[in-house]
C-alpha cells in the first residue's frame, strides 16, 4: 500500500532541506585568497557576513550590519564602549579615555568591513579581561546573533556545540540530554522533558564517566556529543552520583529514536499525531499506519491528523507526507529573493490513503512545515481544517555551516499555500473554528468574510473560553459526510 515516496530522492532542494548552502564564491574573496596570513577568526566573520548577504532574504548593507553587530558586542562590555561620529567610531573606555579610533570603510566591500570588525573586536578583547575569558567564540555568537535579529526574528546563529547537537536532532535522534564539561567532568545538565534519558534514571549533575566502556576526560565536549548522539545500538553511560560507586544505565537505540508520529484508533476512525518533522517522520507514519490498513477487519472510514502544537521542523518531511493524501496538484511554492530559493512542490499521483475523509486539527502554536501541511490538504479540498487559526511562521531558513564549525539558520524565502496566500504572520485559518461549536456540534455558518485574512484570523484567535473537545467534534464532521463535503468546498 504505502510506496509512494520514490520522488524523495528526486527533490533538489538542498539548502533547505539538509540544511546545506550552493557553493558560492564572495566577490571579494579574492583578497582572502591572496593574503598570507588568513586570520581564521576574521575568516569566519567574513563567511557568516557574506552568507547572509547572499542568502538572506532582505539583506542589509554591510555597514548597517557589522555596526548593528559590533555595537552588541561592545554592549556586553562593563567597561568599554564604541560611539559613532561621522566618519569614525571610536573604542573608548567608559571614563572616557579612548583606546583607538578607526576609519569608516567608504564602500561596501564586505572585507573592509571585516577588517574593521575583527580590528575592533580583537582591541576589545586586550582591554576588557572578562570578555576575553569568554572567548572568541562567545563574540562571534553574539556578534551574529545581533546582526541576524535586526533582520528578522527567525534567523539565529549555533555555536559550534549547538549546531552540532542541532544536526543530530535533525537526523531523528530524541536521546534528550545535554552535558557540560566542568575540568576534567562531564556533568548533567539537562534532561529534555520528552526525551528517552528522561525515562532512563539520569540526574542533574550525574558525573558521565564513560560511553559504551569509552572514558570520556580527555575528550572535547564535541566529540562527547558525537558519542552521545552517534553511537548505534544500545547506549551504555558509566555514571558516578556522589560518592556512591559507579553504575550503568543502559539507553536502547529504539527508545532514542525521535517518534515524531502517534497512531491510535477512536470508533475505528485513525488518529494520527504529528509532533514535528523530521528525517524519519515519513518513515514513521509509513510504518504506523500500515498495519491498520493490512488489517482487513478493520474498516477506516476518516482519518483524524493532529498537528496541534507542531512547531514545524524539517520542510521535506512535511511535503512529503502531504504527498501521501493527494493525488495531485500543487503543496507548497516558495519564494525569495535568491534565485535558487523558488521551488514549487507538485504531488505525484497516488492518493495513498484512498480519498478517505481527513479531517486536521491546528491551534495557535501550530507553526511552520504544519502550516504546509495543513495549507496543502486544505487548499486541494483533500481536508477540512478544525480548531484556531494558527501562529503564522511563513518564512523558509537555510543553514550554511561556517568554518569553525558553527551554523547559522538565514531566512531566504517566504512559502505560501497553494492558492497563493501567504502564510506568514497570518497563518492558516480554520474551516471551522472552535469559538463556533456549540453544545460540541459546530455551527455551519462559513468563517470567511471579505474583511481580509487578518481580520478572519483574529475572529478564530485561541483563549476564548470554548471547552470542546476537538477529536470529538472531528469525528462528527467525519460521521456526516454531506457537512463534510460542504465544509470542503466552502
Amino acid at each position: 500500500m504505502l510506496i509512494k515516496i520514490s520522488f524523495i530522492t528526486t527533490l533538489v532542494f538542498l539548502p533547505l532541506m539538509q540544511g546545506c548552502s550552493p557553493v558560492h564564491q564572495p566577490e571579494d574573496a579574492a583578497f582572502f585568497a591572496n593574503q598570507s596570513i588568513v586570520n581564521s577568526s576574521k575568516a569566519v566573520l567574513h563567511e557568516g557576513i557574506s552568507d547572509v548577504i547572499y542568502f538572506h532574504l532582505n539583506p542589509k548593507t554591510p555597514r548597517d550590519m557589522v555596526e548593528k553587530a559590533l555595537h552588541g558586542v561592545i554592549y556586553q562590555s562593563k567597561t568599554i564602549e564604541l560611539v559613532s561620529t561621522t566618519n569614525n567610531l571610536i573604542l573608548r573606555k567608559k571614563d572616557g579615555s579612548i583606546i583607538t579610533t578607526y576609519r569608516r570603510p567608504q564602500s561596501q566591500q564586505v572585507y573592509e568591513w571585516v577588517e574593521l570588525a575583527n580590528n575592533i573586536i580583537e582591541d576589545t578583547l586586550k582591554n576588557d579581561e572578562e570578555l576575553a575569558k569568554a572567548g572568541r567564540e562567545s563574540i562571534n555568537k553574539v556578534f551574529f546573533n545581533t546582526l541576524l535579529k535586526s533582520l528578522d526574528p527567525h534567523s539565529r546563529y549555533a555555536d559550534p556545540f549547538e549546531a552540532t547537537v542541532n544536526k543530530m536532532i535533525r537526523g531523528g535522534n530524541n536521546l534528550g540530554l545535554l552535558v557540560l564539561k566542568n575540568g576534567n567532568k562531564i556533568l548533567v545538565d539537562k534532561i529534555l522533558k520528552h526525551g528517552a534519558a528522561n525515562q532512563s534514571g539520569l540526574k542533574i549533575n550525574d558525573e558521565i564517566v564513560a560511553i559504551n566502556g569509552k572514558i570520556l576526560h580527555t575528550l572535547d565536549i564535541t566529540s562527547i556529543y558525537s558519542l552521545l548522539y552517534n553511537t548505534k545500538g544500545a547506549l551504555t553511560l558509566t555514571i558516578r552520583r556522589s560518592e556512591n560507586n559507579p553504575f550503568d544505565i543502559t539507553i536502547e537505540q529504539s527508545k532514542r529514536l525521535d517518534n515524531t508520529v502517534k497512531v491510535t484508533l477512536v470508533e475505528n476512525f485513525l488518529f494520527i499525531k504529528i509532533n514535528s518533522f523530521n528525517e524519519t517522520t515519513t518513515h514513521q507514519l509509513l510504518d504506523k499506519v500500515d498495519a491498520y490498513f493490512k488489517d482487513s477487519k478493520k474498516n477506516i472510514p476518516g482519518i483524524v491528523l493532529d498537528l496541534q502544537d507542531n512547531p514545524g521542523g524539517l520542510l521535506i518531511s512535511a511535503i512529503e507526507v502531504a504527498d501521501l493524501f493527494l493525488d495531485y496538484g500543487v503543496i507548497s511554492n516558495v519564494r525569495g529573493r535568491h534565485p535558487q530559493s523558488y521551488q514549487i512542490f507538485q504531488a505525484k499521483a497516488g492518493d495513498l490513503f484512498n480519498n478517505i475523509p481527513v479531517v486536521i486539527l491546528i491551534n495557535k502554536n501550530t507553526a511552520s512545515a504544519a502550516e504546509i501541511l495543513a495549507a496543502a490538504l486544505k487548499d486541494n479540498q483533500r481536508a477540512v481544517v478544525l480548531g484556531y487559526s494558527s501562529y503564522g511562521k511563513g518564512t523558509v531558513q537555510t543553514i550554511p555551516s561556517l568554518s569553525n564549525q558553527a551554523e547559522m539558520s538565514i531566512t531566504w524565502a517566504n512559502f505560501f499555500s497553494p492558492s497563493g496566500k501567504q502564510i506568514n504572520q497570518i497563518g492558516i485559518t480554520p474551516d471551522v473554528c472552535l469559538n463556533n461549536v456549540r453544545d460540541g456540534f459546530p455551527n455551519n455558518t462559513p468563517l470567511f468574510d471579505n474583511d481580509g485574512e487578518e481580520s478572519t484570523k483574529a475572529k478564530c484567535l485561541q483563549g476564548k473560553g470554548n471547552n470542546a473537545s476537538t477529536e470529538n467534534v472531528a469525528i462528527h464532521i467525519l460521521k456526516n459526510q454531506e457537512f463534510y463535503e460542504l465544509l470542503l468546498k466552502q
